[in-house]
């Protein structure tokens, strides 16, 4: 289901890039 998700995200992404920094950005401050 993560890989989906990720495929989902990642779909996303190419038409917004700001929307992978905001997925993405928060889990990275937190380990």
């Amino acid at each position: 289901m993560g890989s989906l998700l990720r495929e989902v995200l990642k779909s996303i992404c190419s038409g917004n890039g700001w929307t992978y920094a905001v997925f993405w950005k928060p889990k990275q401050r937190n380990p």
